[in-house]
């Protein structure tokens, strides 16, 4: 997720007037990202594991955000030009759907998988040296 994010964010400042389509998606991801905030702050209640929990908080709360998002890409697609950043985010965000959207379904997953990037990059920059 935090991939489809950085090429909006970039579509964003590679733009003359700030706002349009980048930042109205932009503000879908952020709502995503304020929704997960706040389901790992809550503790999960009686009866269940955090896992359960999460998964059951993400379909209530992230799964309409993800559709809007989704019925926004489709309707804005075919008017983004394909060879700009913009038209790049799109198809990137629509190409990769299924894999963007798999962590509603599964309490173990992170939204995205930047704490695991993190933590390779120091095995494959020693590995260019």
């Amino acid at each position: 997720m935090a991939r489809a994010r950085r090429r909006f964010a970039d579509a964003l400042k590679g733009r003359k007037k700030q706002g349009g389509p980048p930042a109205q998606a932009l503000k879908f991801f952020d709502q995503l990202y304020r929704i997960e905030r706040q389901a790992r702050d809550e503790m999960p209640g009686e009866g269940g594991t955090q896992a359960s929990y999460l998964r059951r908080f993400r379909q209530k709360h992230s799964v309409p955000v993800l559709d809007a998002l989704k019925a926004w890409l489709d309707d804005i697609a075919p008017k983004v030009v394909p060879d700009t950043k913009l038209g790049d985010a799109v198809s990137y965000t629509l190409n990769q759907w299924e894999y963007l959207t798999r962590y509603v379904e599964d309490g173990r997953m992170p939204i995205d998988n930047n704490l695991l990037e993190r933590d390779i990059r120091v095995f494959a920059t020693g590995r260019k040296s």
